[in-house]
């Protein structure tokens, strides 16, 4: 039995109604009101930096650096941990009998353009860069002497080696191939001689790892602008592997540096800091190398993200009294003269009471980090240091506080300082840091595309129309649906019901999705009052 043939009237008024029906959505999303977009990061206030943790001097610093230059405190506070730590080069403490922790610390702040990282910077790293230049300067005589008897045993060595090939010459080859001998091992027993050097910055991981080894196995990596991470971003963007110098720098193991066409490098104890500052967008690539994560990178990082006070900076602040500058310049050397300056740093263990407070720590610490822990998954790479990190901290504020102790005993009071560090403040700000790698690159993207809509002042566009004009952070349409969906989530944008047109009906391309812009997305920008809010000056956990 055959089908009824349906008239084709039927279909005509079904494909009319349906038009009517979409048309009739579409003027209802035009129509209603609109909310005000939500942020895109999240907007819950982190913890501020426990002030009260830094010895005096180290904490007048801070407070009248972030007062000079209305940068949230927990900038010059992260320096100043990363230089003093810096300055416990090869120090370590002992935590059990076979656990022991170096002092190096990889301190990390994330800050937004314009926050004035270069001149928090120069002022806390000012003592180190001055004393690096006192002693380039008082062992640059010897160092080019070394260089000098050293380049002449080598001319030696060659010359001896030749007459020892070449029989029938004034010179016995015999007795020329066992001055060659001798020769190759003074040489072997005199390391080439090279200028003291205390910090390095934008080094690549292999200048990096020879510039380690040369200098005894310790450095202080600083940059303004995370040079050595953004060398990462690039070349390992798509490798499983982290140089070895950063992973071994921060855990004092051994390294090797093989040379092509020359002898091999090598320390038995790694000591590497790290003193970086970042744009979030450094971030944001860094997660996009698999090694950063799988490999444990992030998990070595201490890293603060202040808020930030770009917009609501006052404009005439105190400048740094040069009392407090002295002082801070005084706790450095101090750190330098009782423990960077010694061949194997300083050796702190902790005191009873010291280790009660650290497993007391622990013991909440281990819950956390299984499957249904506040720190499990990624973040859990990172938790599964914090206990070192904070008798790490433990051992450089005590050295700061009590510099003539090199030797000495970490007490129950700085233990418990680190441990509030560590478990208030870095383990809020380490969440936030994985909260925020969970949308690696999404968005820095969406916020390139909101520039885009308010410069062109759109009020609607399509899906093709934004790829188009965006081509180069969009290669390909589908690079950027999951940004428009993020801000259609986030109320920036609303999608436009389509109307079926003839086209589509008789089975043709359909057309590009439409978007609606909030129009408050246009509206101006509110101006902020200049005043930097009490709390990001007095905040204490």
């Amino acid at each position: 039995m055959s089908t009824p043939r349906v008239p084709d009237s039927v279909h005509a008024k079904t494909a009319q109604q349906v038009r009517q029906e979409a048309e009739a959505e579409r003027a209802a999303v035009l129509a209603s009101d609109w909310p005000s977009p939500l942020p895109l990061e999240r907007t819950d206030e982190l913890p501020a930096f426990p002030l009260d943790v830094l010895p005096p001097a180290a904490r007048a610093m801070v407070e009248a650096v972030a007062e000079d230059l209305q940068c949230p405190p927990d900038l010059p506070a992260v320096l100043a941990l990363g230089v003093l730590a810096g300055m416990c080069r090869l120090s370590r403490v002992q935590i059990h009998p076979t656990w022991f922790e170096p002092l190096c610390l990889y301190m990390l702040a994330v800050l937004d353009p314009a926050s004035r990282k270069s001149a928090a910077f120069s002022a806390m790293l000012s003592p180190v860069l001055e004393l690096e230049r006192e002693l380039v300067d008082a062992a640059r005589p010897e160092v080019a002497a070394k260089q000098s008897a050293r380049r002449m045993l080598v001319d030696e060595q060659r010359s001896a080696e030749v007459a020892a090939t070449k029989p029938g010459g004034k010179t016995d080859p015999k007795q020329a191939a066992r001055e060659a001998e001798e020769l190759a091992r003074q040489l072997a027993d005199t390391p080439e001689a090279v200028l003291p050097r205390l910090t390095a910055e934008d080094a690549t991981p292999e200048a990096l790892s020879e510039l380690l080894c040369r200098q005894g196995g310790a450095l202080l990596v600083t940059s303004s602008e995370g040079g050595l991470l953004r060398s990462l971003t690039g070349r390992y963007a798509k490798s499983d592997d982290i140089p070895d110098v950063l992973l071994k720098g921060h855990a004092g193991e051994p390294l090797r540096v093989d040379r092509r066409g020359s002898e091999a490098l090598f320390v038995e104890r790694a000591h590497l800091g790290l003193c970086l500052t970042v744009q979030p967008d450094v971030i944001y690539e860094l997660a996009k190398v698999p090694g950063a994560v799988g490999r444990g990178l992030f998990g070595r990082l201490l890293v603060a993200w202040p808020v930030n006070t770009v917009g609501r900076r006052r404009i005439r602040t105190d400048a740094v009294p040069e009392r407090v500058t002295r002082e801070w310049r005084l706790i450095v050397r101090a750190v330098w003269d009782a423990a960077g300056s010694k061949p194997e740093g300083a050796s702190l263990r902790l005191g009873g009471g010291a280790l009660q407070v650290l497993d007391e720590y622990r013991e909440r610490l281990e819950p956390e980090l299984g499957d249904l822990g506040s720190l499990s998954g990624n973040v859990a790479a990172w938790a599964g240091k914090a206990a070192g990190a904070a008798a790490r901290l433990s051992a450089v504020l005590h050295l700061a506080a009590n510099p003539e102790e090199a030797a000495g005993v970490v007490g129950v009071d700085t233990m418990q300082a680190a441990v509030r560090l560590v478990e208030h403040y870095f383990t809020a700000h380490a969440l936030r840091v994985f909260d925020e790698l969970g949308g690696s690159g999404v968005i820095p993207e969406a916020h390139a595309l909101l520039r885009w809509i308010r410069r062109t002042q759109s009020q609607r566009f399509t899906k093709s129309e934004a790829q188009q004009k965006n081509r180069s952070a969009f290669s390909e349409a589908r690079e950027i649906e999951p940004i428009l969906a993020l801000l259609v989530e986030h109320q920036y944008l609303r999608v436009l019901p389509p109307v079926p047109n003839d086209n589509e009906s008789r089975g043709g391309r359909p057309r590009s999705p439409e978007y609606l812009v909030n129009p408050r997305l246009h509206e101006p920008a509110k101006q902020a009052p200049q005043v930097v809010p009490e709390q990001w000056r007095t905040r204490v956990a």
